[in-house]
């Protein structure tokens, strides 16, 4: 049996009886790598979760990876759309556009995007030097998480012209200065990503 990790050939440590503890230990292998697994292929099939391989049948593995900052570049176009879609958002709540249930889907939302934002603002700093190349980018953060935590604690309260006020005013300014700075940190972690790939 043959094992390929982005097309370069993996050698076992030892004999495994499961398909499972084959995984497991190519898992390991790339997390210390930062590395994850992206795609599995058995003789030609791409597996899913449902999927079983009896080992003693298998010829080829195929692994394919990509590292934590190759998904936060993802993540970060991805962020580009959704502060479109947010502000779509806002203006719409600000014109009482929207009936009582259509205005607590748009707010869940709202909410949803904020803590898909903020946990990718952490991840940014966790997985980049985004935070050393940054001078403010942890004060930026900070400030984040609290104009979050407030809007969170305005609603909980139904303090509505508050929550608002704060998406407005806050929340509202964050997000434009970090659509100001997307490109930078995608073309930052594109140069960490060949650094590190150079390095390997």
């Amino acid at each position: 049996m043959t094992i390929l990790i982005d097309n370069k050939e993996y050698l076992l440590d030892k004999q495994y009886s499961s398909f499972g503890e084959i995984i497991n230990e190519i898992t390991k292998k790339l997390k210390g790598e930062d590395k994850i697994l992206e795609k599995i292929v058995v003789d030609g099939v791409v597996l899913t979760t449902t999927s079983i391989v009896d080992i003693s049948k298998v010829s080829l593995i195929e692994i394919y990876t990509k590292s934590h900052r190759n998904i936060l570049f993802h993540s970060l176009y991805l962020l580009e759309e959704y502060i479109e879609e947010y502000f779509k958002s806002l203006k719409a709540l600000e014109e009482f556009e929207l009936e009582e249930i259509a205005y607590d889907m748009k707010m869940n939302e709202i909410l949803s995007f904020l803590n898909w934002t903020l946990n990718l603002l952490y991840s940014l700093k966790e997985n980049t030097y985004v935070d050393y190349l940054y001078f403010g980018y942890n004060e930026f953060l900070d400030d984040f998480k609290e104009s979050y935590n407030s809007l969170i604690k305005a609603l909980t309260q139904e303090d509505y012209e508050t929550a608002f006020d704060i998406l407005e005013f806050e929340i509202s300014d964050m997000l434009s200065l970090l659509s100001e700075n997307i490109e930078n940190y995608k073309n930052d972690i594109i140069l960490e990503e060949q650094s590190s790939n150079n390095s390997n």
